[in-house]
């Protein structure tokens, strides 16, 4: 079997991505009636008196569109504000490594020490 490497995952999913918003948006007034049609029913079985919908259900197609349209939009924003919280994730759990800034500032001196054989002064 094939591994697929990340970046082609991801395109993968973009693309299905796409597709589906392509489709959502061929099919929009069907799925503004559909939707309409179920917040009717969930008004009329409720008893009218529990839930209350204001402007009715011509304001709830209106925000259903107003999804479907801008989804791209939406989810770029959504993967931007996963990737910048993330970021500072893992930046505020970071651990300090002092081995690590030891092995550098040796790394540093012999770097400086084998310019200066060279000719160079720092």
């Amino acid at each position: 079997m094939v591994e697929l490497l990340s970046y082609q995952i991801f395109l993968s999913i973009g693309i299905i991505f796409l597709q589906v918003w392509y489709t959502c948006l061929l099919n929009l007034e069907k799925i503004t009636a559909w939707w309409s049609s179920r917040l009717n029913n969930i008004i009329s079985i409720s008893g009218g008196g529990v839930i209350s919908v204001s402007g009715g259900s011509g304001s709830s197609t209106h925000i259903i569109e107003i999804i479907i349209r801008y989804l791209p939009v939406w989810t770029i924003l959504s993967l931007g504000i996963y990737a910048l919280s993330m970021v500072l994730v893992r930046v505020h759990t970071m651990k300090d490594c002092p081995e690590a800034a030891v092995e550098l500032a040796k790394e540093i001196e012999m770097a400086k020490e084998s310019l200066r054989r060279k000719g160079l002064v720092i």
